[in-house]
């Protein structure tokens, strides 16, 4: 089986590819039943936990990247989601951050932010770095969800 993907590298490119990764994350943390994510079923748990923090900060990623490119600004090939987030204007920061985290402070939503920066590419290798204590599925499709719906309102508004 081929599949050819036409990809023209634009703001949207990126926010579709943050949703396919979003949407495997879902599919990763749980069982649906019902509208709702069953994590244990029957006994058996249904939750693949490092795909789930994978898939969600990649996406996370791809969110970020897509309005750094709306906002025509530069990013180097980089996992950070701190690093891309601190390259975003103050004004989509702050958006973002009272969208995603807390409401009234900024810093906190980044402090939070920076715990999970690297979790692509640590989490992917938990196995050899021991890095189980700070994998937060739940944190990390609840950041890539809210992402996703600030990231497509910020892509639909005028650059200023």
């Amino acid at each position: 089986m081929e599949f050819n993907i036409q990809v023209h590298n634009t703001p949207m490119d990126f926010y579709r590819n943050g949703i396919s990764f979003m949407e495997a994350a879902w599919r990763c943390y749980g069982k649906e039943d019902n509208g709702e994510y069953k994590i244990i079923d029957d006994g058996r748990i249904c939750q693949l936990t490092a795909p789930t923090v994978v898939n969600a900060a990649f996406a996370c990623e791809m969110f970020f990247k897509s309005l750094l490119k709306h906002y025509g600004i530069a990013f180097p090939k980089k996992h950070s989601l701190v690093d891309l987030f601190d390259m975003l204007p103050n004004d989509a920061k702050s958006k973002i951050s009272r969208f995603c985290g807390d409401k009234d402070d900024e810093t906190k939503f980044r402090s939070t932010l920076l715990i999970h920066a690297n979790d692509f590419v640590d989490i992917r290798y938990y196995v050899e770095n021991n890095d189980w204590g700070r994998m937060s599925p739940t944190y990390m499709v609840s950041l890539a969800y809210n992402l996703s719906e600030i990231t497509r309102l910020l892509l639909t508004t005028q650059v200023s």
